[in-house]
């Protein structure tokens, strides 16, 4: 296929779109990890984290694949989103499998809805017989990244602000986090990964770009994320540490991340306004946690 150097952002997109099959995409999601210490087994809330060029290797053809890691900006970019659109298609379609509803055709135009719901379901099937589980997805500026959710709970899921939302549901959000639909109208408290979803799900914004745009957009992202990394600094780690209980950054690498989220989900228990915590100690956790998750990257 080449290096892509000529190859224009128009060209480039349908082709791959087309070579990038939901089939192929399911093949990120791990089997689930359940927990029975409490008799019957619940599905633990954990994250698994993949890099673009981990999954564009498990999905594509092999020259499709080589061609992009030999590719210009252009290239890089269209790749990037051509695997990201397609990820927002199937969480779109995972939550609405998970109320059991035929997702509005509109918001994907050109997609099979009826096809690809169909293999959705059957996938689900296969993992959880009695459909009682489902995965969420999302992406960051780390990667891309899978979870599993009971049907009773919340999908809400954002890497850096929502782990992993305790709160049951007999839709696919809980009230608080109603501002997640990005298919409808986002708010100022919707997530970042809200925002993204309701980017990369439109193919017309991928088609505002041309190189010289492309350029400036990637030197202000590597600007947020590099201040996005002075969250491990000395004066805003402490704090956290303190938060969370933990003596050190010693301690918390040592116990691990799945410790700390499990100190997350309990201290997200105390501290939920709904459940008699406040407001700005809530805020205040969620703000402490992405500083001590910053120190696993």
């Amino acid at each position: 296929m080449g290096s892509f150097t000529d190859t224009t952002l128009e060209d480039l997109l349908p082709k791959l779109l087309n070579a990038i099959k939901i089939e192929s995409l399911l093949q990120i999601f791990p089997e689930p990890v359940m927990d029975h210490s409490h008799g019957s087994g619940i599905v633990k809330p954990e994250i698994r984290t993949y890099s673009d060029i981990e999954i564009l290797r498990t999905i594509l053809p092999e020259k499709l694949f080589d061609a992009s890691q030999n590719c210009n900006l252009t290239g890089t970019f269209a790749f990037s989103f051509a695997l990201r659109h397609s990820l927002t298609w199937l969480a779109f379609l995972f939550h609405h499998a998970a109320d059991g509803t035929i997702p509005a055709a509109g918001h994907f135009p050109g997609r099979d809805i009826e096809n690809d719901m169909e293999i959705v379901s059957a996938f689900a099937a296969r993992i959880s017989p009695n459909e009682n589980i489902l995965p969420v997805a999302g992406f960051s500026a780390v990667g891309i990244h899978t979870a599993w959710r009971a049907r009773s709970r919340c999908r809400a899921f954002d890497y850096y602000d929502i782990h992993y939302c305790p709160n049951h549901t007999s839709g696919i959000f809980c009230t608080e986090h109603e501002n997640e639909m990005w298919w409808h109208t986002l708010d100022d408290d919707s997530s970042t990964q809200a925002r993204m979803f309701e980017f990369h799900a439109g193919t017309d914004n991928y088609y505002a770009y041309d190189e010289q745009k492309l350029k400036e957009e990637s030197a202000r992202f590597w600007q947020a994320f590099s201040e996005w990394k002075k969250l491990q600094s000395p004066e805003k780690t402490a704090p956290a540490l303190e938060f969370f209980s933990y003596r050190d950054t010693s301690e918390l690498k040592t116990k691990g991340e799945s410790e700390l989220r499990q100190r997350y989900l309990t201290l997200a228990m105390k501290h939920h306004p709904d459940k008699g915590g406040s407001k700005s100690d809530f805020i205040l956790l969620k703000d402490f946690y992405e500083i001590l998750e910053a120190h696993f990257e």
